[in-house]
């Protein structure tokens, strides 16, 4: 699956969703580049619904959260699709 072209409001609303939510576990190690292989040992979580609602185009990919940037994946190859860090400006 190619990378996301998301555009930067679709990448804030992922982020605010996602990073606001004190719930979602936080990864200490984990590849941190478009196109690598996300490990077993890391669990993924489905996109919360909202999310799904308000960016479609991200529809199907899981993620998880490290370093308050979040980790786009495709389920299909467990490869990293786009990085979402967090902007000093959010």
């Amino acid at each position: 699956m190619p990378r996301l072209k998301l555009t930067t409001q679709d990448e804030y609303t992922i982020r605010e969703i996602i990073l606001t939510d004190a719930g979602i576990p936080k990864q200490s190690s984990a590849p941190e580049n478009i196109g690598d292989i996300v490990p077993q040992n890391i669990r993924l979580s489905p996109l919360p619904s909202d999310v799904v609602q308000k960016v479609p185009k991200a529809r199907g990919h899981e993620f998880f959260v490290k370093d308050d940037a979040v980790f786009l994946v495709s389920p299909s190859d467990r490869r990293i699709a786009d990085v979402l860090r967090k902007k000093p400006n959010d």
